[in-house]
């Protein structure tokens, strides 16, 4: 009996090696593909994050840019308008011809000129406005009750859709009258929030404007106390967003996510 144990105890002995082994080689195994697997994963995972952060990097320092040309192109609008007080429709068209803005500053709509309208003056001032033949019908709308009113009277390029504003109040709408406001007050160049540009309104179309005032003479603004300076009107360039993001050659497995707000260009 004892022998006969002794040799069916050595059988389960053998038998429980030759599986051990290969069961421990294989969680060995498995355990290294898994680590492998994560190791790789990680890896990948962190070259993702690279170029992404390298992909929205440069996207970013392309609308930099792209805003800092636009910065300047309503610059020279702003020397226009102080230079050439006097709304002539004329000299206008002339300018505007001029800047030849089409192809080198992609992504814009259009530009145009508002001059402040006091309330006491809007009257005269919608008057004069009529002696061109194609603003024979020039009005100011929406009427408002406020002190001042910023009225578009030259816009560019034009057409049929973009004459239709002509007369609009840029105060008629917070977001508007908050960047007016906002260049008054420091004298820089001031974007909008989102807005529905006036020739895409009611469509639910996203746009955004730039904005820059410009005063009386050679007044600056004060940025403690600007509302008291000569302020004379603003000029502006308009774009609907999806038209200035399509400028950009993104690529187009892109997962860059945009967000606009207004800094100082410097």
């Amino acid at each position: 009996m004892t022998s006969g144990q002794t040799i069916i105890g050595t059988s389960v002995s053998c038998s429980r090696g030759s599986w051990l082994l290969p069961v421990a080689t294989f969680l060995l195994l498995a355990l290294a593909t898994l680590a492998s697997w994560h190791w790789q994963s990680r890896i990948q995972k962190q070259a993702e994050e690279l170029a992404s952060n390298q992909e929205s990097a440069a996207i970013t320092a392309e609308i930099r840019d792209r805003l800092k040309l636009h910065g300047q192109f309503l610059r020279s609008l702003q020397a226009f308008a102080v230079a050439a007080p006097s709304q002539d429709l004329a000299v206008w068209r002339r300018f505007a011809k001029a800047m030849e803005t089409e192809g080198s500053l992609a992504g814009m709509f259009a530009f145009a000129y508002a001059p402040a309208v006091r309330a006491d003056d809007q009257a005269a001032f919608e008057k004069s406005n009529k002696i061109p033949v194609d603003r024979s019908t020039f009005r100011i709308f929406p009427k408002l009750d406020g002190r001042i009113a910023v009225p578009l009277v030259f816009i560019a390029p034009e057409s049929a859709i973009n004459n239709a504003v002509i007369g609009f109040n840029l105060l008629s709408e917070p977001a508007r009258q908050e960047a007016i406001n906002r260049a008054i007050l420091t004298g820089n160049m001031a974007m909008t929030g989102p807005i529905e540009l006036q020739p895409d309104k009611g469509t639910h179309r996203l746009g955004f404007q730039l904005v820059q005032a410009f005063f009386h003479g050679s007044a600056t603004p004060n940025q403690l106390d600007g509302r008291r300076q000569p302020f004379a009107g603003v000029v502006l360039t308009a774009y609907p967003f999806d038209e200035f993001m399509s400028s950009f050659k993104l690529p187009h497995n892109s997962r860059f996510v945009l967000e606009i707000f207004d800094e100082p260009l410097a």
